[in-house]
This record gives structure tokens, C-alpha cells and sequence, in this order.
């Protein structure tokens, strides 16, 4: 476990529900999110938010290694996914602005890395226009090898719908 180290606040533009971390500019993976939380794909997860477009409260915090346990009564989603990074350069992506002068997740280059998002405040606004954030995101990256899907608290309205719907569409 590794002391953690201060974490970096913005704000992060959303559209149609998500933002992402991404090693490169890939096409945006357009995947359901199975979890409620986030979808991955290669060199990408995209997280998904309440507000269907605007602002949301951003928080990154590269790690040299795992944090300490979260803290489950500050948020309403945790969960943990690998990110391969094969380029070493993944950073908070938007859709249809510039991204927001955030620091690189990757601080050791290359390789797979351990991602875990914590969200709150997404049933506040749900398909809201989001004009000043109502909504908290923090994501915390370390490399580790990759491992499965890790769900640490999974409360929020928005993402039990969210992860209902993916799985019927899973189903047609």
C-alpha cells in the first residue's frame, strides 16, 4: 500500500454521459457500462456520468503503487479496472472539447495500471445539463498487473440503471 500522494482537482467537460481515460486517441469506445461506472476497451475506460452534458468535479492521482482501502462513506460508486497503456500517456479525455490541464496517470510509463474510480452525486442531476458541477469524480492510477473488475461500493440510482440497461442490451 502506498501512501497517497495530493490528488489534482479541475473540472472535466462531459457529453452524452461520459469522459475518459485514454492512452491515445483512439475512436471512443462506445460499449455499455456493464457496472454502472465505467466500459473498457484497449488503451481506454470510459466513465460515465449523471449529467448528460456540462461540467463535473475531476480529482486525478497518479500512485506509485496501490492506495489504502477507500473510504466507502464518501462516495457513492467505487470500482477498480485495468488500463493497458501501451504508450504510457493516458490522460483524462473529453469528447467534444479540449481536455482539461490535467497530469499524466501514467507517471511510469508504459505497461498496465490499476485505475480506481470513485464517483458521487450522479442521481443529483441525472440527463441534466450541468452548467456548474453537481457531480464528484476521482480517479486514482498505479502500476499493477492487470487484474479483474474490482466493485467496492455500487449504491448510486443512475448506475443500477445504467447496468440494467447494458445488460438487456447485452441480451437482444
Amino acid at each position: 500500500m502506498t501512501s497517497p500522494a495530493e490528488a489534482v482537482h479541475g473540472v472535466v467537460r462531459v457529453d452524452y454521459h461520459q469522459f475518459r481515460v485514454a492512452d491515445q486517441t483512439d475512436p471512443w469506445n462506445t460499449e455499455p457500462a456493464y457496472n454502472g461506472l465505467f466500459a473498457t476497451a484497449p488503451g481506454q475506460v470510459v466513465i460515465y456520468t449523471g449529467a448528460s452534458s456540462g461540467q463535473v468535479n475531476l480529482a486525478v492521482q497518479p500512485l506509485p503503487g496501490p492506495p489504502p482501502p477507500p473510504d466507502l462513506d464518501a462516495w457513492d460508486e467505487i470500482a477498480d479496472t485495468t488500463l493497458e497503456a501501451p504508450h504510457g500517456r493516458a490522460r483524462i479525455d473529453t469528447m467534444m472539447t479540449d481536455p482539461p490541464p490535467l497530469p499524466d496517470l501514467t507517471q511510469t510509463g508504459p505497461g498496465s495500471y490499476r485505475l480506481r474510480i470513485h464517483a458521487r452525486g450522479r442521481d443529483t442531476g441525472p440527463d441534466s445539463v450541468a452548467f456548474e458541477p453537481v457531480e464528484d469524480c476521482l480517479v486514482q492510477a498505479w502500476p499493477a498487473p492487470p487484474a479483474p473488475d474490482t466493485i467496492h461500493k455500487h449504491t448510486d440510482t443512475y448506475g443500477h440503471d445504467l447496468a440494467r440497461s447494458a445488460q438487456w442490451r447485452n441480451q437482444m
